[in-house]
């Protein structure tokens, strides 16, 4: 799968469309830039494409998912768009999650930030875990363990329980059986079994019957004490009656004119008067009266009869009031002989023949009147006898129920331990498998972390890491190193920062290479901020090895010596793609700037149709300075000491020209049939001391005229630029490798120095003495 666009709209840095086009021919891709010009938008937008994380966000806390688009865009402008050879890959956004096309198997990814190698080196055993969980995934294993744990909990709970109540029901059985007297001539066991096999039918029958002689009794007493109440009410109302007829006769006695007719009379004639809307004369005697005068008299008349009224009234509520008293008396009666017949039947099913109390309700009557403290005799005595009857059923309920859950329990309990120990095996088989699926995983890991360690600190005596499951936990991580003479410490103990951090960058690589393959995309985002030049060195190397195992790998940089090594022509600067970030401004989004080698920007300068003498000359010297630097590095020419290593360029020709310009060559190889530089066929040797020698005569325009302004400046001819940049280019050819673009800094022939593609071979392999 290769790579060919990525294109950005409205997404986090990219204010405005943003493409990026990749270089089909190459596997590398470095994107160079200063914080803050957009690298965590390009390395955040592979991530939220090809896989459900949104990348670097996820390491902040509190993040707001809104500002997944850009500063003044809306969330349906935003895209995501990957051209590939292969197929188009595209996201939008929608509600603060991303839209992808589900019919589509989008790109592999695998992420490295900087966070992941704080969490692999610094992080608890736990926190390692997360960052390996992905490569380590045992999830669904997990959740099977967890659950034959929790069933484990649960059977040994339920076995508990059961043994609990078992045992419970043993004491219980056993403290009834000696309370017995230890009855039989076995154990309790033999006790309970015989016991709870009994037929206590006929003692059942008999308690009930019992008992609902005692209801019907309860009933009846509670009726009789009814009645009882209501006869002494009905006397009571019958006294009212009287006491209010009495009272009414005493009022008509005082006065023979007083009548209930005469107040029907006059209370008519209220009502008359009071609905006519005028009146002059009276409608009886036709004599002149008005209406008020009327009503009045009529009032006086009727308030002259009140105390009639009101004995009238009094008379009507007690005759009321007692017709009322003996309709209940009479209803409570009828309840009362119908709890008579219902003790009459209890009596009779109780006694096992009809029973009877008279043939009338006054004969019941009377029998309940006359037999009542008999009555409360035998209902005493039954009582005592119904409770003996519960004694016996509740004791022989009791036995039975705690022999059968005894019984119940053994057999619960033979099934639960079955069961306990089938899950206890089965649980060891899949702990076992986990662990040693993770474990063997881990060591897989380890040794694959180890080689790529050492391929980052060979002969400096630390490495054998080793990453392995914690004792006892699920889900933890330690890992353990050697340093020097000890065996198994923690790297964060005797590591520095620099080791530390290789070290995490190594263990994510190799899980990385593990679960990667050629249709993944490699990303490492700004994993390396500072390391010696050395150890840079190797990293790089390392990142051309593992090239062949992606199908890309995008790095992301803000470490300026690191784009520098390919700049200067110290690393293989063809095999990568280079992408270089301008400053971010808001109205102009994320801009690119083509990456040049200092090789290229020498011969674009030559060649541009303006001379510019001071730019020529200018690059002209870094370059060779440069060339000069590695020369005197390689063959480790002698030099003035300063602290800060700043040597000029005077300094370092000086250092070449002394003895060693005159011995340096180079042999260019050519390629056979099978596109290899073959030693066997024809070279060409080139001696490089007539370029130094041309070198050492211009080297003063490198400061006259490209680096300061003096005086003599000015009369430096455009020849003799010209040729201080031509000769600086032809050396730089010469060293530099056609394929790779790198310098012969391998030596493992012994007797010479050579590029990594072996087109070139510089001599002599030493400074001469």
């Amino acid at each position: 799968m290769k790579l060919h666009k990525l294109e950005l709209n409205a997404f986090r840095a990219a204010t405005q469309p943003f493409a990026l086009s990749f270089d089909p021919s190459k596997k590398l891709t470095m994107i160079f830039g200063e914080n803050g010009t957009g690298k965590s938008t390009i390395a955040d937008a592979f991530t939220c494409l090809c896989t459900d994380s949104i990348g670097s966000l996820e390491d902040k806390s509190n993040v707001e998912k809104k500002f997944l688009t850009s500063a003044n865009c809306k969330p349906a402008d935003l895209y995501i768009r990957l051209i590939t050879g292969q197929d188009t890959f595209s996201a939008t956004l929608s509600s603060n999650k991303f839209v992808k096309n589900t019919s589509k198997t989008y790109p592999k990814l695998h992420h490295l930030r900087r966070s992941l190698i704080a969490q692999l080196t610094d992080a608890t055993p736990s926190k390692r875990y997360e960052v390996l969980e992905s490569y380590i995934d045992v999830e669904p294993i997990l959740a099977s363990e967890e659950g034959l744990r929790s069933l484990l909990r649960r059977l040994e709970n339920d076995l508990g329980s059961e043994i609990r109540s078992l045992t419970a029901a043993h004491d219980t059985l056993e403290a009834q059986w000696r309370q017995e007297g230890m009855p039989g001539d076995g154990g309790w066991k033999d006790w309970a079994d015989v016991e709870s096999d009994k037929d206590l039918a006929t003692e059942k029958l008999k308690a009930a019957r019992i008992k609902a002689v005692l209801n019907a009794w309860q009933t009846l007493t509670g009726q009789w004490q009814e009645v009882q109440e209501q006869q002494r009410i009905c006397l009571d109302a019958r006294q009212e009656v009287a006491d209010a007829q009495v009272n009414m006769q005493r009022i008509q006695a005082a006065s023979q004119s007083i009548s209930q007719d005469l107040l029907k009379m006059l209370d008519h004639a209220d009502r008359f008067v009071g609905q006519q809307s005028e009146l002059h004369q009276c409608p009886l005697c036709d004599q002149p009266i008005e209406k008020n005068t009327l009503a009045n008299r009529i009032r006086q008349q009727m308030d002259g009869l009140k105390a009639y009224q009101l004995s009238v009234a009094q008379m009507d509520a007690a005759q009321k009031a007692e017709t009322n008293a003996n309709l209940l008396l009479q209803n409570l009666q009828s309840k009362l002989d119908d709890g008579l017949e219902a003790l009459e039947i209890a009596t009779s099913n109780y006694a096992g023949k009809p029973v009877s109390f008279g043939a009338t309700a006054a004969g019941r009557l009377r029998f309940f009147q006359e037999k009542q403290t008999s009555l409360n005799a035998k209902m005493a005595q039954m009582e005592q006898e119904m409770l003996q009857s519960e004694r016996t059923l509740n004791q022989h309920n009791l036995i039975k129920t705690q022999y059968e859950a005894i019984l119940h329990g053994e057999a619960k309990t033979t099934e639960l331990q079955r069961l306990l120990n089938a899950a206890k095996a089965a649980f060891l088989i899949v702990e076992s498998t986990r662990k040693n699926y993770q474990e063997q995983e881990l060591a897989s890991i380890s040794g694959e972390v180890d080689a790529l360690y050492q391929k980052l600190h060979p002969d400096e005596n630390i490495g054998k890491i080793r990453l392995s499951l914690k004792p006892n936990a699920k889900k933890s991580v330690d890992l353990a190193a050697r340093f020097q003479n000890y065996e198994s410490v923690t790297p964060q103990s005797v590591y520095s920062e620099s080791h530390l951090d290789t070290l995490g960058i190594c263990v994510l690589l190799a899980l990385a290479k593990k679960q990667g393959g050629k249709d993944t995309i490699l990303l490492l985002d700004d994993v390396v901020t500072s390391v010696d030049e050395r150890h840079l060195d190797r990293f790089i190397a390392l990142l051309h090895d593992l090239q062949k195992d992606f199908a890309h790998i995008v790095f992301t940089t803000h470490y300026r010596p690191w784009r520098d090594r390919y700049r200067f022509h110290r690393d293989p600067e063809s095999q990568v793609h280079f992408v270089e970030l301008r400053d971010w401004k808001m109205e102009d989004g994320m801009r690119l700037q083509k990456e040049r080698t200092q090789v290229e920007e020498l011969r674009e300068a030559m060649a541009s149709s303006y001379f510019d003498r001071q730019a020529l000359a200018a690059k002209a010297g870094v370059l060779l300075e440069n060339l000069l630097d590695f020369l005197t590095t390689t063959y480790a020419c002698r030099l003035r000491r300063k602290p800060r290593q700043d040597y000029t360029l005077g300094e370092l020709l000086d250092a070449v020209m002394s003895k060693l310009a005159k011995s340096l060559r180079v042999e260019l190889l050519s390629k056979n049939a099978g596109n290899k530089f073959d030693p066997a066929l024809p070279m060409q040797e080139v001696p490089l001391l007539p370029h130094f020698e041309e070198l050492e005569k211009l080297a003063f325009i490198r400061n006259q005229t490209g680096a300061h302004f003096t005086p003599p400046g000015p009369e430096v001819n455009d020849a003799d630029i010209f040729a201080f940049a031509n000769h600086t280019l032809s050396l730089a050819q010469r060293l530099t490798c056609p394929e790779t673009g790198a310098f012969p800094d391998c030596s493992a022939s012994g007797a010479f120095w050579e590029t990594r593609s072996k087109a070139i071979r510089l001599f002599p392999l030493q400074e001469p003495g």
